[in-house]
């Protein structure tokens, strides 16, 4: 969701914020997700509906936006996210209300639903998992030190939140949450040997944190070293989890099938992340080099011509 959100405001010319996230909320979120709109009263297609005119009249003037960043700091940050040992949707979601941009206090009322009653309910939403999933009582003393490492990997000082996570596996070999930042990190590194190996290892600590962004990650840290069979069963893993990154992981699925030469495969996963978002430019980009490599130059001709009209120059 946060990839989308930032695809989303490029498209519109805008820094990206709270009004990109709602709307990348998929058609069929996942059950995090789920459970906050149920919770709210709000249908997917409904908050799609409202969001996306106010998005666009929104384009002409910049968007009082804190960032993504920030949003994704605050839900880091969120005691509840600590107890669970992760951050899920629902901690996006409260950060995002919680800042209160116009533009999704807008979205709210025109839901009829209060930005205040919205942040309420989702609290109540974060808590009810959070005791039923469970999570340490108290909070672990390396917390801090991992939030400065993260806060370290937002302001861009990889190695030194590298720096951070090893000590604290080297502290404590069992903190699966360490494993998993530092692949984030490693991987903004160019790492990808090093991110493989510390996915691989907070997966193993801590099954329930190999979310579908986790694997997508994995699955393109395995890409990165040409481990394609790797990354096809990670992208693919990702997609039966849930749908929340359907539509990247199709895509780089293609990419992927495409590279180890099966086209067939290509065609088809580019074709499913087109059902879901038929404006990606870049996926209409690879189907057309990969009906070429088939010889079937009238479909790839095609999809080039949408490529040009939605004004993406592929390489």
């Amino acid at each position: 969701m946060i990839a989308r959100s930032r695809l989303l405001a490029k498209w519109h010319g805008q820094e990206p914020g709270g009004i990109h996230f709602l709307m990348s909320v998929p058609k069929k979120p996942s059950t995090f997700s789920q459970r906050v709109l149920n919770e709210l009263g709000i249908d997917i297609d409904r908050l799609h509906e409202v969001a996306e005119p106010i998005l666009r009249d929104s384009a002409a003037q910049p968007v009082a936006s804190d960032g993504l960043d920030v949003i994704v700091s605050r839900a880091i940050l969120n005691p509840k996210a600590k107890r669970l040992g992760c951050v899920c949707d629902e901690h996006l979601m409260l950060a995002i209300l919680e800042l209160g941009e116009p533009d999704v206090r807008r979205t709210f009322d025109r839901l009829g639903v209060p930005l205040e009653v919205a942040v309420e309910r989702t609290r109540s939403t974060i808590d009810s998992v959070t005791e039923r999933t469970g999570g340490p009582t108290q909070l672990p003393p390396t917390l801090e030190t991992l939030e400065k490492g993260w806060g370290l990997v937002l302001e861009g000082a990889i190695d030194s939140a590298i720096s951070v996570f090893t000590d604290v596996i080297q502290s404590d070999p069992e903190i699966a949450g360490a494993y998993l930042w530092r692949a984030v990190a490693h991987a903004k590194n160019a790492d990808a040997n090093s991110a493989v190996a510390d996915y691989s290892e907070a997966f193993r600590l801590s099954p329930r944190l190999a979310t579908s962004h986790a694997l997508a990650a994995r699955g393109n840290a395995h890409a990165q070293t040409s481990n394609l069979l790797a990354a096809i069963n990670d992208y693919t893993t990702a997609i039966e989890f849930d749908d929340e990154y359907a539509t990247d992981c199709y895509y780089l699925r293609g990419v992927a099938h495409a590279r180890i030469g099966d086209l067939d495969e290509a065609i088809s996963d580019f074709t499913a992340a087109l059902r879901i978002d038929h404006l990606l430019p870049a996926v209409y980009y690879q189907r057309g080099l990969a009906y070429r490599r088939k010889g079937e130059h009238a479909m790839a001709e095609e999809d080039f011509t949408l490529v040009k009209r939605l004004g993406y120059k592929g390489t």
